[in-house]
């Protein structure tokens, strides 16, 4: 496997990575709670907190929840492209990472974009290097 293969398997791997550490985090991630205190003679102050997440997490619940469906897919799909490319050099490979980092970018990127924004990065270079690798053994191959 040459330089920009590997690359490409690591930018898939640790994309599907991130992707799927943002999943735990969601759930987990504080609160913010905002008090309005009003006083007959004075003005209203607000005063926003942020607040740890004490209720207890349904794991089973976030597992099964179609938003964890919609974003596990795509990042499993990115790590399989991206490796299954790197190591057969498979032109449907490339096709699912393609498709993958596409539906990462229009379905999920909108929603999560702070949160997913290094994964989709990752995803996107692996993408790339994809392309260029493809077309380099085009180029080669005339």
């Amino acid at each position: 496997m040459g330089q920009h293969r590997a690359q490409e398997a690591i930018c898939g791997i640790i994309s599907c990575g991130l992707g799927l550490a943002m999943l735990v985090y969601l759930p987990l991630k504080p609160g913010i709670g905002t008090t309005t205190t009003c006083s007959q003679s004075g003005p209203c102050q607000t005063v926003t907190t942020s607040l740890p997440n004490t209720t207890p997490v349904d794991w089973g619940a976030v597992i099964l929840d179609p938003f964890t469906l919609v974003i596990v897919l795509p990042c499993v799909a990115i790590l399989a492209g991206a490796v299954w490319d790197a190591r057969r050099d498979k032109w449907y490979a490339r096709v699912l990472l393609w498709f993958a980092t596409t539906l990462l970018t229009v379905g999920i990127c909108p929603f999560f974009g702070k949160y997913i924004f290094p994964a989709w990065l990752l995803a996107v270079a692996a993408s790339w290097l994809a392309f260029t690798n493809a077309r380099s053994r085009r180029i080669a191959s005339v």
